[in-house]
């Protein structure tokens, strides 16, 4: 009795230790991403967004990025004149942008896709609209 005692007291402790950590970490990411944006970066992305009919904030090195692209632009056939891709990392301003999005969106990550002005989400949401055939009807327009 005596051991499973301790091991509980010792199992409530790791899950304190990480519960912290987790918790420091969040607020970490927290202070990161709530840098101030200009209203006028906002404006300026937000524009961006309604511009054409797909938007994609991204960045050049990403994998989930590049799933999400080759989704549309391979697999759909999104014409590329219809769509505003924005790689991040090669912009002077790719920060502000990604922390505007944050502000727009809720979503610290790339890629952060908007179809129709209306957010997507990332590469995951993507794929789950992918598999659905719910991409395909939000894209008909787009395509055709």
């Amino acid at each position: 009795m005596f051991y499973i005692e301790k091991y509980f007291k010792l199992f409530a402790l790791t899950l304190t230790k990480r519960s912290v950590s987790l918790l420091r970490n969040n607020l970490n990411s927290t202070t990161i991403n709530s840098r101030m944006v200009s209203q006028q970066t906002i404006n300026k992305v937000k524009e961006m967004i309604n511009e054409k009919e797909v938007f994609i904030a991204s960045k050049s090195y990403c994998p989930y990025c590049k799933k999400a692209k080759s989704t549309l632009f391979k697999d759909y056939k999104v014409p590329e004149s219809k769509a505003l891709v924005l790689e991040l990392d090669e912009m002077t301003d790719g920060r502000d942008i990604q922390d505007a999005l944050y502000e727009i969106t809720g979503q610290t990550s790339v890629p952060n896709i908007f179809i129709d002005g209306a957010q997507v989400g990332g590469n995951d949401d993507l794929q789950v609209l992918n598999k659905s055939g719910k991409l395909d009807q939000m894209l008909q327009k787009v395509v055709n």
